[in-house]
């Protein structure tokens, strides 16, 4: 994946090891199914505000 991509992965089938890992395969957040509108709202509200070297580790 292009480390300039800021992706967010969204999954319904998530177990403990891609909880930890997930940042590993490039994405800079992440969302198990189902979530709200809001919860993606404050995901992407913190992502997009930090500086590209801080958007690693997000998630809800």
């Amino acid at each position: 994946m292009d480390p300039a991509v800021k992706a967010v992965l969204a999954s319904g089938y998530v177990n403990e090891l891609f909880l930890e890992d997930y940042q590993n395969e490039g994405f800079c957040g992440l969302l198990t199914k189902p979530y709200q509108v809001t919860e993606l709202k404050e995901l992407l509200d913190r992502l997009l505000s930090r500086d590209p070297e801080g958007l690693r580790g997000a998630g809800i």
